[in-house]
């Protein structure tokens, strides 16, 4: 049945890129000093993953920014070690629809907040969280170098061969530095 779970993420990215054609935002340059208001969209289904994560929200936290997270885990149901909260929420397959795409009246409070930077910190394309992104309404929306990452990012960062969560983060820092 892996045939039909393929066919059913290319119809989702069809989709998806069919909703994008329609869509033209201008990107407003933000940097990471400047940013209130940061969203974090990333790859939560493994455990091993999270540290990286809850550590740089930590950061960003104690530079006195409002951190909003969204989670993906590749799971029927959300799995009890995960919790969600006003600031904090995850994506699994009970909200998506069966193109793979998240149900928006799901992530309401997500698509409606005009986020001041939302940063994308996973390692491969994730089709519900690169349409989150997409549908954002975050000034500056920055991830991953992806093919076709554009249609989602206003900034991709290279991490060459180190595709690890820790050396991406430190690329995002970088830029922002470089930038500011």
């Amino acid at each position: 049945m892996q045939w039909l779970e393929n066919i059913k993420t290319r119809t989702g990215f069809f989709m998806l890129q069919q909703q994008l054609d329609h869509v033209k935002k201008k990107p407003e340059l933000v940097t990471l000093n400047s940013a209130e208001n940061i969203a974090i969209l990333y790859d939560a289904t493994f455990i091993e993953k999270e540290p990286p994560i809850n550590k740089y929200v930590t950061e960003l936290k104690a530079q006195g920014k409002k951190i909003y997270t969204i989670g993906f885990v590749d799971m029927q149901q959300l799995p009890g070690n995960k919790k969600y909260s006003l600031q904090n929420d995850f994506c699994w397959h009970e909200k998506m629809n069966f193109f793979k795409l998240p149900q928006k009246a799901a992530y309401e409070t997500f698509l409606k907040t005009d986020f001041d930077l939302l940063l994308n910190l996973y390692e491969k394309p994730i089709l519900p969280l690169l349409a989150l992104s997409a549908w954002s309404n975050a000034k500056y929306k920055v991830g991953p170098n992806f093919q076709d990452g554009l249609n989602y990012f206003d900034a991709m960062i290279d991490t060459g061969n180190d595709v690890g969560l820790t050396h991406l983060i430190s690329q995002i820092d970088f830029y922002f530095k470089i930038i500011t």
